[in-house]
């Protein structure tokens, strides 16, 4: 396939894979697996104020949302980038090295070492 041809699907395969992954961070994640004060309460832990947690949840879930559907995709990339940004910082950056990202993410590795040592 010429590289002309296969430009938009590519974008499109990118677009919809970012918007996958806002939306299933905000629905399943934050809403459905911890709750809102559940979120919430985390960022309170991470020293994030809890009202960010309800309009962090929402521009995820918007913004996915809009991905997804391809719609303004520029602006709406470039409004998540400060959501991402929060992440690397507070959530998987050396602030909050107790995560509850980063034990279950040291439990696998540790699981997978010892089902291979044990072979």
């Amino acid at each position: 396939m010429p590289m002309e041809t296969s430009v938009p699907y590519a974008t499109a395969l990118l677009r919809i894979s970012l918007g996958t992954m806002y939306l299933a961070h905000s629905i399943i994640l934050k809403l459905m697996t911890f709750g809102l004060a559940g979120t919430a309460g985390y960022f309170v832990s991470v020293g994030l104020p809890g009202w960010l947690a309800y309009v962090t949840f929402a521009a995820e879930a918007i913004g996915g949302a809009l991905l997804v559907f391809g719609i303004q995709t520029r602006a709406v990339a470039l409004t998540l980038i400060p959501a991402l940004a929060g992440a690397i910082i507070w959530v998987h950056g050396g602030t909050a090295g107790s995560s509850p990202h980063r034990a279950a993410a040291g439990n696998i590795r540790s699981t997978l070492s010892f089902s291979r040592s044990r072979r």
